[in-house]
């Protein structure tokens, strides 16, 4: 019995639990996707074991929201990392930006290049949109390298933390920076 021909029927919490089920394959994951409920979407887009013709499929779909979840759930290559970011303004997409590229409280990025990230981060410096606390999550994220750390420390020189803010980002910085350094120093040897 095929579970695709029955997904028109189901209703949207049963469409969710499908779509998260990570033994779907792909003719039930092309019925989930022709229904359009956006909710089991995303939850699809987050599933690891979903097919490239799926992805491709879900990518090819209007808006930014499901392709930055492909791009954080790692479905997608860095070299159509940019064709989204430039979706995306700074301005009003800044967290948006942030999780999907650079990382946030809960992961450390997708490892987004580093040409990228100095480019993501003079947006957000420009828009007036960077916040003090975003520091640590560009100076954790696996891109970042020694040029954009200088950034990095060049903002937070210029405008010190507000009364109360932790020394976390100036911790991960000087973390990155001792990382990059050994292995700097690794390969010279």
């Amino acid at each position: 019995m095929c579970i695709a021909q029955h997904v028109p029927e189901m209703s949207n919490s049963e469409l969710n639990g499908l779509a998260q089920n990570r033994f779907i394959d792909e003719e039930t994951a092309l019925a989930i996707v022709k229904t359009g409920y956006n909710r089991a979407l995303h939850k699809l887009a987050t599933n690891s074991n979903i097919s490239n013709k799926v992805v491709d499929i879900l990518f090819q779909r209007r808006g930014f929201v499901i392709k930055c979840i492909l791009i954080r759930s790692g479905h997608v290559s860095s070299d159509r990392y940019e064709e989204v970011l430039a979706m995306l303004n700074p301005r009003l997409r800044a967290h948006r930006i942030m999780d999907t590229f650079v990382g946030g409280w809960y992961h450390d990025g997708v490892g987004t290049p580093a040409n990228l990230l100095g480019q993501i981060f003079d947006g957000l410096v420009d828009t007036g949109e960077m916040r003090h606390y975003w520091l640590s999550y560009f100076a954790r994220n696996t891109g970042c390298d020694l040029a954009l750390l200088a950034k990095l420390q060049r903002f937070q020189a210029d405008k010190p933390p507000a009364y109360g803010v932790s020394q976390a980002p100036a911790d991960a910085i000087r973390k990155k920076l001792v990382e990059l350094s050994r292995q700097e120093a690794a390969k010279d040897k």
